[in-house]
């Protein structure tokens, strides 16, 4: 019995089985379904967990997902006003310069001394003052204005402007621009919030 099927030989009852010593494992079958079973069984309490969780689980990846988005967001901002260099480093230089700008009628330059996020709202309002022929009006009365003051604190100064007749024509409003978490300032120019 030298070839390859030598290795194999009828043992005294008649059954094959391997001359080099190895022998069949028992039970083979038996443990390969326990070990699937078990794990069939944690892959079942796996999914229902998630499927009961899953509102849940929502709700937590929504909310890290914002939370990222809105640091992102909030760096962003916080280097714009960082590299914002329009304004004095008080309320009343800035309001100065803000006049200034409107004596020449530099809408664009007027409004870089207000938050970046009214900019555009208040591009708005000077284009429409400008379109309707009452931009001497209005700058009579910001220039020839009683100021009387509101607020004098340390991140916001408020006023109003009242006319020769003693009405109301602006109420103002500037502040030193913040991160919405952070009581301090990010800047220290001062900007027009409201005008």
């Amino acid at each position: 019995m030298s070839n390859i099927f030598s290795r194999f030989h009828k043992n005294s009852s008649g059954s094959s089985s391997v001359s080099n010593g190895l022998k069949p494992k028992k039970g083979g079958w038996r443990q390969f379904l326990k070990w699937f079973g078990i794990i069939l069984i944690i892959f079942v309490v796996a999914l229902a967990v998630l499927i009961w969780a899953e509102p849940h689980t929502r709700f937590f990846v929504k909310a890290l997902i914002g939370s990222k988005i809105m640091k992102t967001q909030t760096q962003r901002y916080e280097n714009q006003v960082k590299a914002d260099k329009y304004g004095g480093t008080t309320p009343e230089q800035t309001y100065q310069m803000f006049v200034e700008a409107l004596k020449q009628q530099d809408i664009d330059l007027a409004c870089n001394y207000f938050v970046i996020d009214k900019r555009d709202e208040c591009k708005d309002l000077f284009n429409y003052v400008k379109k309707n022929n009452k931009w001497d009006i209005m700058l009579d009365d910001v220039l020839n204005s009683e100021k009387v003051v509101l607020l004098d604190g340390q991140d916001t100064y408020s006023f109003e402007l009242f006319n020769k007749n003693h009405e109301q024509v602006a109420h103002v409003i500037l502040i030193e621009p913040k991160a919405a978490d952070s009581p301090t300032p990010i800047s220290d120019i001062w900007k027009i919030y409201e005008f």
